[in-house]
């Protein structure tokens, strides 16, 4: 996988609730990562045809698609392009977190998070 994350990288964060996931984006400004928020999954793949960015911060409990669903139609979104995506969510259940991994998710972070240990994944990937 061909996937700069150093700062500077774009990240997109998928949240349904974007004034909840305002503080990670704010983390990761401050680290240097250049990010944005969308709330539906309308959005993103709008956003990733237009700017595809570097890695996605997904929360897996989106509204009007199936999770699965939610991750595929994401990752056609992207094209050609191989971009590395994280699973947010409150609900990870072993069959969930398998589930996601299976589809090409590089790492699932159960909610709460903290922003340091999301920051921490990122790099990691």
């Amino acid at each position: 996988m061909s996937c700069d994350l150093t700062p500077t990288g774009r990240i997109l964060i998928i949240d349904k609730e974007p004034s909840a996931v305002e503080a990670l984006r704010l983390a990761l400004v401050g680290t240097g990562f250049d990010a944005a928020v969308v709330a539906d999954p309308g959005a993103a793949e709008q956003s990733l045809r237009l700017l595809p960015p570097d890695l996605v911060l997904m929360d897996w409990n989106l509204p009007g698609v199936a999770e699965i669903e939610a991750l595929r139609r994401l990752r056609a979104a992207c094209g050609a392009e191989r971009v590395a995506m994280i699973i947010l969510s409150a609900r990870l259940a072993e069959a969930d977190v398998v589930a996601a991994l299976n589809l090409g998710a590089e790492d699932c972070i159960g909610k709460p998070f903290s922003c340091r240990e999301v920051i921490a994944r990122i790099e990691a990937v």
